[in-house]
């Protein structure tokens, strides 16, 4: 079988990957940009008070990427496996139901009154995951700015601006991130979908810093100790969610900095919290900016819209959780494979491009 997945991102990348090992050929085509090029990502499961849908959901997910990280990475290069501190502030009483919570699950969580421990957790590159994934066998990655869609009688066709065909094949996966919206309208399927900016802070690592936990998490994160491509070590912080508009970069530059560091605060501990303050006073902390892809209920979006169009996108702050899992997803019902990896109906019906609880646009 031939496919076309637009994206080359972590969808994208996974979904090529899941559908090669299922012995299909795939034309990957890189739309350039999106989330997945952050330099480290922060990966860890969603904590609830209930266990809602979504907390079982990036369970799954979590576990299926640790298992690709473990075969395919290169660990404490590419990723590393650790411990999460997550602070729990200013709700005591939404606290004390998060530990609760869990509490019911020991072998993810370890909980007290003041934090939760995320036992499953790690720091992943995830340009690293998506470009282990695009090398598997059977797949190819062609440079393209896929522009509309058209279906053909056999065919679903990718053109460029100037109507020219880049690639055709039986079925076709969206999996552009914030460039999916567009193409999903102009082919008959608009999606409400919010592409929202966000930036992250990050620096080098002070070389005599220590801290018991390398990965925190509370209003915002904190990522220690990642290993520099080009040697050392660096810290990462965010990430910011813009919706305001700015009259410059800028200025918009500054005000991600001022957020980002604000976040700090509470999140480090005082031995520490000088080192990286006075290296955003020195202006030798970089930020990087980009898009998420996201929905109103926080579920991507993973299905076929009709005869051979399927899409995988929408994965918000949690691409590193939810791409392994969603890619899967979608091959295996592609591929009509007997055992889903989701046995809940209910479950899977939350990702479905038709779902209720997702609005639709109007035309």
């Amino acid at each position: 079988m031939n496919l076309i997945v637009i994206g080359a991102g972590l969808a994208g990348a996974a979904c090529a990957q899941a559908l090669s090992r299922r012995g299909c050929q795939v034309t990957v085509l890189n739309q350039g940009g999106g989330a997945s090029e952050l330099p480290v990502g922060l990966l860890a499961a969603h904590l609830s008070a209930q266990d809602i849908e979504l907390s079982q959901l990036s369970r799954l997910g979590v576990s299926l990427t640790l298992s690709h990280a473990r075969a395919l990475l290169r660990e404490g290069i590419d990723w590393q496996p650790s411990v999460l501190e997550q602070k729990l502030l200013f709700h005591p009483e939404k606290n004390a139901r998060l530990s609760q919570g869990a509490a019911l699950l020991p072998d993810w969580y370890e909980a007290s009154e003041a934090q939760v421990l995320h036992k499953q957790a790690a720091w992943i590159k995830p340009q690293a995951l998506a470009q282990v994934w695009l090398a598997q066998p059977g797949i190819t990655v062609q440079e393209a700015c896929v522009a509309a869609l058209k279906r053909s009688e056999k065919h679903w066709q990718a053109l460029n601006g100037q109507g020219q065909l880049i690639a055709q094949a039986d079925r076709l996966i969206i999996a552009a991130g914030a460039q999916a919206g567009s193409l999903l309208a102009q082919c008959g399927h608009p999606l409400t979908m919010d592409n929202v900016s966000g930036s992250v802070a990050f620096g080098e690592w002070p070389c005599d810093a220590n801290l018991d936990n390398p990965l925190i998490n509370g209003n915002g994160h904190f990522i220690s100790g990642v290993a520099g491509d080009a040697g050392g070590k660096f810290w990462l912080s965010g990430a910011t969610y813009e919706r305001e508009t700015y009259a410059s970069s800028e200025e918009q530059q500054a005000a991600s900095l001022q957020a980002n560091q604000a976040r700090l605060a509470n999140l480090l501990p005082a031995p520490l919290l000088p080192a990286i303050n006075a290296q955003f006073a020195s202006g030798q902390v970089q930020t990087w900016q980009g898009h998420r892809c996201t929905t109103s209920d926080r579920f991507p979006i993973v299905g076929e819209l009709e005869l051979g169009l399927y899409v995988c996108t929408a994965m918000g702050s949690r691409g590193l959780s939810f791409a392994a899992l969603c890619a899967d997803i979608l091959a295996q019902e592609i591929m009509k494979d007997s055992s889903p990896l989701i046995t809940s109906k209910e479950l899977r019906r939350e990702l479905l491009p038709s779902r209720k609880t997702l609005k639709v646009s109007s035309p």
